[in-house]
């Protein structure tokens, strides 16, 4: 059985999460990200 999962396309995981313990915060949370960043534009050039 393992030998014909190998060469499965996908892997269904079936996982459950526990609840958090902790009491969530009211908080904004944001990221600043560089311009280099964001700006980036990505080029390739194909070999001749």
């Amino acid at each position: 059985m393992a030998a014909l999962a190998g060469c499965s396309q996908s892997v269904a995981i079936q996982t459950e999460f526990p609840a958090p313990v902790v009491e969530p915060l009211p908080l904004v949370v944001g990221i600043r990200y560089p311009h280099a960043l964001t700006d980036y534009v990505h080029q390739e050039a194909p070999p001749l």
